[in-house]
């Protein structure tokens, strides 16, 4: 029993015991709910798991009311709403009844789309299949658009607002839509900075493929250009827009690291930064460093994004990636615990941070880790076939695994690594014709592209071989009579 205990208690530390870490936000004083910096995403979600709606709704129609007065920042409005982009699944109910309460709402219908939005982008993320909880991807989105035309409806200078159906436009492919959107919100609200960035963020030549790349970098570089222009003829410009005049070199960066071209990409991100320091700047800086195997570089960058967007479990997840390539481990840990804090249910962080776990031999930790998800992150086949795998080869549970990697497989066909490990813990457990259906899909999912070493396919190839063999695997199995 003492045993239990002890594995139970260093659970709740490496995995932030979620549901804890967050009864604990809310019981620290709530600084954005106050009124003092909208950037601290635990408080402003400790106050709606609180069910404080009227308090929540007063502090955002505060903001929205500041920025339209010129005394608070948009960045601080795109901060605020930021908090509510979570996988947390306690987070669902709160904000239906938020809705439900005030329907005339633009802030809660805001909220509700930011959730929305961000657990369709996971599951397009995550491979088929693109479900959320039930729901199609579409019918989600669908509903996220509804609520945001509602609240551009309700209150029609909404930058926020428009930039999320920019958004939801490019995810569904209809550039013309989002160009459509753009248009009407520039018309609302011209001085929005968010709005514009999500409009360069949709000419991206990769987003539009059927679109002239020459073209779209034209029309890209002439509104960077113009945003530049009209942040310097304002009264009082907003830093946001005038760092907009580097988007043309960010995205040429971008492309340049797309193609491991990093060197180049790193002159046109100082060319970007020299301009602003947009945290997507900095973000992609960081992610071009660390893939050139310079992680100090990496950590310096993202900190800095950090200290502009704290709490950004996306932020905080690179960090932590070079933080541990530095051998900095405690310190990697601690930012995926923040990250999970922030967004509990996101698979991308669970994945890295129980392979965190799995690689300084906490492998146990680490299944219980994934066991423990919820939400989306239970229909996330990367991370069913994770904990099948731990519990093959480092836990020597194959009868369990099996369980686990049956479900990889199923959420999604193409997992080529969770087919191999479903085959070898079939094969282990006696089910022979189990382990030569799953190889043979293997095998055909590695000579279809999907990435597979030259080890495994030999392997494959020699245990298909024994799985047809009578005397090393009989009609009772490997190890039957």
């Amino acid at each position: 029993m003492t045993a239990k205990v002890s594995l139970r208690a260093r659970i709740c530390l490496a995995a932030a015991c979620l549901a804890a870490v967050l009864a604990v936000a809310s019981s620290v004083p709530d600084h954005s709910a106050a009124g003092t910096d909208p950037r601290d995403r635990l408080a402003m979600l400790a106050v709606l798991k609180a069910g404080q709606y009227d308090r929540l709704e007063g502090y955002l129609r505060r903001l929205h009311d500041g920025y339209e007065a010129g005394r608070r920042s948009e960045t601080e409005l795109e901060a605020a709403y930021a908090a509510f982009a979570s996988a947390d699944p306690a987070l669902r109910a709160k904000l239906e009844t938020w809705v439900a309460r005030r329907p005339g709402s633009f802030a809660a219908r805001l909220a509700r789309a930011g959730y929305d939005r961000h657990l369709a982008r996971i599951a397009r993320r995550n491979g088929a299949p693109a479900r959320v909880l039930g729901q199609s991807v579409d019918d989600v989105l669908a509903r996220a658009r509804r609520d945001l035309e509602r609240a551009v409806g309700l209150h029609p200078r909404l930058g926020v607002g428009y930039a999320a159906l920019i958004g939801i436009a490019m995810a569904d492919g209809a550039g013309p839509q989002a160009d459509r959107w753009f248009e009407r919100g520039l018309a609302a609200d011209p001085g929005s900075a968010a709005l514009r960035r999500a409009y360069l963020l949709s000419l991206r030549p990769w987003r539009r493929p059927d679109e002239d790349p020459v073209a779209l970098m034209e029309r890209l570089r002439a509104l960077a250009e113009a945003s530049g222009e009209t942040a310097g003829e304002a009264r009082d410009p907003s830093p946001a827009l005038a760092a907009l005049a580097g988007f043309h070199d960010y995205v040429t960066a971008e492309l340049l690291r797309r193609q491991r071209r990093h060197g180049q990409a790193e002159l046109y991100y100082r060319e970007a930064l020299a301009r602003g320091r947009d945290w997507l700047y900095l973000r992609g800086a960081g992610m071009n460093a660390l893939q050139s195997a310079k992680p100090v570089a990496a950590v310096g960058f993202f900190s800095e994004a950090l200290a502009r967007r704290p709490q950004t479990p996306v932020l905080l997840d690179w960090r932590a990636h070079a933080l541990w390539s530095l051998g900095n481990r405690g310190a990697a840990l601690a930012d995926w615990r923040l990250a999970l804090a922030v967004d509990p249910g996101n698979p991308d962080i669970l994945y890295a941070f129980a392979q965190a776990l799995r690689r300084q031999g906490e492998a146990e930790l680490a299944a219980e880790v994934i066991e423990g998800a919820a939400g989306v992150a239970r229909e996330n086949a990367r991370l069913r076939g994770l904990r099948g795998e731990l519990l093959l080869a480092d836990l020597d549970r194959p009868d369990d695994a099996i369980a686990e990697l049956r479900s990889a497989v199923t959420l999604d066909p193409g997992a080529g690594e969770s087919w191999r490990a479903y085959a070898e813990a079939l094969y282990l457990a006696n089910d022979c014709e189990g382990a030569a259906d799953a190889l043979v899909r293997y095998r055909q999912l590695c000579a279809d592209g999907t990435r597979c070493s030259d080890d495994d396919l030999a392997w494959a190839g020699r245990t298909l071989e024994e799985t047809r063999d009578p005397d090393i695997c009989p009609v009772y199995g490997i190890l039957g009579p």
